[in-house]
């Protein structure tokens, strides 16, 4: 009979948290804000100026119908990565060899600028070429910007792929045989980076 005699006021009480548990919570932010110079902003009024940027910016279905008279290019115009404008640079880049080739690492966090002279107005189209160094299993991702502008909502996250391959170390030379589980099941080799141009 003790059981049930708390078993109703236990229900009623765990009942009433869940309701009104539902309706207590709140959030706040913590203040950010650095002072060392007037340059530097704080690091919330960064992420809301990015994200009014972001969500400002129009498609690119909608970005190119604006400019649907606009003739193609008829010229190419190439830029070395390694000339960069470091006044416009806040990225801490490093000028290295990757895969025999001299070229700009540049990490996750900065921006890496230049300054480019487009020789007639046109649609242009943009190739990159990289090396994504061996590290993280995600994909390289980067943000375009046209004169300090995120011209289109699809140029906010340009990702870029890494090159995997099977690990194939353990396995002999002449043959292929992968290793299998108790069941007599082949297994999968693991996948590593093969970094490539």
């Amino acid at each position: 009979m003790k059981n049930l005699k708390l078993t109703k006021p236990i229900a009623l009480l765990l009942s009433g948290l869940m309701i009104t548990g539902s309706f207590a919570f709140s959030a706040s932010a913590a203040d950010l804000t650095t002072s060392a110079t007037n340059s530097e902003t704080s690091v919330v009024s960064k992420s809301i100026s990015e994200v009014t940027e972001l969500l400002n910016a129009t498609a690119y279905s909608t970005y190119i119908d604006n400019y649907a008279e606009m003739p193609k290019a008829k010229s190419s115009v190439t830029i070395d990565a390694l000339n960069y404008d470091a006044a416009l640079t806040t990225a801490a880049v490093k000028k290295d060899t990757y895969g025999g080739v001299q070229a700009l690492y540049t990490p996750e966090t900065g921006t890496v600028g230049y300054k480019v002279n487009i020789p007639a107005d046109g649609l242009y189209a943009i190739d990159m070429e990289y090396f994504p160094i061996a590290g993280k299993a995600s994909n390289i991702e980067r943000a375009l910007r046209i004169d300090g502008k995120i011209p289109f909502k699809e140029s906010r996250y340009l990702s870029m792929t890494k090159n995997w391959i099977f690990d194939l170390s353990d396995v002999g030379e002449t043959t292929t045989v992968f290793k299998q589980d108790p069941d007599g099941n082949d297994v999968r080799p693991s996948s590593i980076d093969s970094p490539v141009w």
